[in-house]
């Protein structure tokens, strides 16, 4: 008779036995992913049977997953498709172990890599420019979205030791694999400074203002811009003012969305030191989750002892990005959604002012915004004017 440390072996079903086969097969990296996405926060702490008990339980319970939020640290090596694992789990089971381990918007996503062809990888091939939010999988791996074309990046070993999730990246990767997943190789700069002298904080600056020709623009102030429909529409006066920020060290995000190609180059020329861009078809998924990222970095940012200054075009398509992605939900705020209020109030919670860590904040403004009652209520009436 088989008989299992942790279990009764003949008085499992067939589909937990070949679980338990298919489970008892995996190397520890797969393990320690799997009992995190199965509810345990510490499996590094953890002996192999224990991760096979764990996993199990959960199997033999048919409970729901609930994955519990990572702790920040240094993650684990490249090897596991994760959510292949689960999708193996989801047919012997029955149970949908994929789609609850997955995608909840603007949580921990269920991002995998496949393993690392070493190969491939020490040929260095197709190197790129690279930079983004740092984020973590369900796995513990860090990685993120290259701002220049859309792809996820991995980053592992060294350069991952000292890193932060939400940390602004900026680097060079290469192709690690047959499947054409990139691997970061070099990491220049962290929260914008040299990735070398980067120290764990913020440059703080010890300016007050900046100013625009004549306007002294106030830090931690928010600004509109009047008859502004895109900020390429005043080139040179957005330029001059990226550059006096930049002279203040303080850092500048711009925040677009459906943006056309001929204004991707522009935005670079003009300086801007982290555009948070999007194309007319991008997936509104995609914007939203980009957004409560961003502002996961300004939070980081401001915890580290910086400021930053956000440039926000076209405010209005955002919010009705936002709707479209939760198109569901009820409108109860503005004829908005709830998720619309949550964005809104945490670039509200964003504006308390400190003398050091403050959050600037400018907003194109044309006719057709006055038409959206949000728009109105929170930026017209609200930010101050500026004329170009």
């Amino acid at each position: 008779m088989k008989t299992h440390k942790n279990f009764d072996y003949e008085k499992l079903t067939k589909e937990q036995k070949e679980c338990l086969s298919l489970v008892e097969s995996l190397g520890v990296y797969e393990l320690r992913a799997l009992s995190r996405v199965f509810g345990y926060s510490s499996p590094t702490t953890l002996k192999r049977d224990d991760h096979i008990k764990i996993i199990m339980e959960k199997i033999i319970s048919k409970e729901e997953l609930r994955p519990l939020p990572l702790k920040q640290g240094r993650p684990y090596k490249e090897l596991s498709n994760i959510e292949g694992i689960l999708v193996q789990l989801s047919k012997i089971t029955g149970v949908d172990y994929t789609m609850q381990s997955g995608k909840e918007v603007g949580g921990k996503k269920n991002i995998t890599f496949k393993q690392v062809d070493e190969k491939i990888f020490s040929k260095k091939m197709s190197p790129i420019n690279v930079k983004g939010f740092l984020l973590e999988n369900l796995a513990g791996q860090f990685y993120f979205r290259n701002q220049f074309n859309g792809r996820n990046v991995l980053v592992s070993g060294d350069l991952a030791k000292n890193l932060v999730e939400y940390d602004y990246v900026e680097g060079e990767a290469v192709v690690m694999n047959s499947e054409k997943e990139y691997m970061m190789t070099k990491l220049v700069r962290t929260n914008f400074q040299p990735a070398e002298k980067y120290n764990g904080k913020a440059v703080s600056t010890a300016q007050s203002s900046v100013n625009l020709g004549k306007t002294t623009i106030n830090l931690g102030q928010r600004y509109r811009f009047a008859n502004l429909t895109r900020f390429s529409d005043k080139q040179e006066e957005i330029t001059k003012l990226c550059k006096s920020f930049k002279e203040a060290k303080i850092p500048t995000i711009l925040i677009a969305p459906n943006v056309a190609e001929e204004d991707l180059m522009t935005f670079q020329l003009m300086g801007f030191d982290c555009p948070v861009t999007f194309s007319m078809t991008d997936d509104a998924e995609d914007v939203y989750e980009n957004i409560v990222y961003t502002i996961d970095f300004m939070k980081r940012q401001r915890s580290l002892g910086g400021s930053v200054a956000v440039f926000i075009q076209d405010p209005v398509t955002f919010a009705n990005l936002v709707d479209y992605c939760f198109k569901n939900n009820p409108k109860v705020f503005m004829n908005h959604t709830d998720n619309v209020a949550r964005i809104v109030k945490e670039f509200a919670s964003l504006m308390r002012q400190n003398s050091k860590q403050n959050v600037t904040i400018f907003s194109t403004c044309d006719s057709a915004d006055l038409f959206d009652p949000l728009y109105v209520s929170l930026v017209y009436k609200i930010y101050r004017q500026i004329n170009l």
